[in-house]
């Protein structure tokens, strides 16, 4: 070759060519393209999963932060209210039911509760449908009138008759001078 020698730069390719053969060429390329799709194949897209493995670790991690800020004292707080004992202000009695003979006082005396309660009762209806089947209970449809307070002790009065089954119903309306007006519909244990 003219020009440079290439073994004064320190090859010597013939020596070099000599030594390898076809198989080691091969040999040698194989091994460049594995390690070429090794690395643009595998740990490539490997770090960009770790790094979506990490965000989304990271994103749980933030999520639970934020479940205990918001749900760790509201549990602290029920675990409490469960360790308070009910204890009722007023005395609920034995339930009875009523005799179906006795139906006809009803109305008279939840007109009388009405006035002892400073409220004005101005519709009272027993639903007398319930009398045909063999129902254990019967509906009772009030209307009255005045304040909320009174209202409120008006049933809890009803609540402490010993035939109370439960109200179905309870309705508030507003009306002039600072007076309400409410409409209830309960049931009443019956024999």
């Amino acid at each position: 070759m003219p020009g440079i020698k290439l073994n004064k730069l320190g090859f010597d390719y013939k020596r070099i060519d000599k030594r390898l053969s076809l198989v080691t060429l091969i040999f040698i390329l194989l091994s460049a393209i594995t390690i070429f799709i090794f690395i643009f194949f595998i740990l490539i897209p490997g770090q960009t999963s770790i790094k979506k493995i990490r965000q989304d670790v990271q994103s749980v991690s933030n999520d639970i932060k934020v479940i205990n800020e918001k749900f760790v004292p509201a549990y602290a707080i029920a675990k409490k209210f469960k360790e308070i004992k009910f204890d009722p202000k007023f005395s609920i009695p034995k339930r009875e039911n009523i005799d179906r003979i006795n139906l006809s006082e009803l109305p008279a005396k939840f007109h009388k509760l009405a006035l002892e309660h400073n409220l004005k009762l101005s519709n009272k209806n027993l639903d007398l449908g319930f009398l045909k089947t063999k129902s254990k209970s019967i509906s009772m449809f009030l209307e009255l009138e005045g304040k909320l307070n009174d209202f409120r002790s008006y049933l809890i009065t009803i609540i402490s008759l010993p035939f109370f089954d439960s109200f179905e119903k309870i309705k508030i309306n507003s009306t002039q001078n600072n007076l309400k007006k409410f409409s209830v519909n309960l049931k009443i244990n019956i024999k």
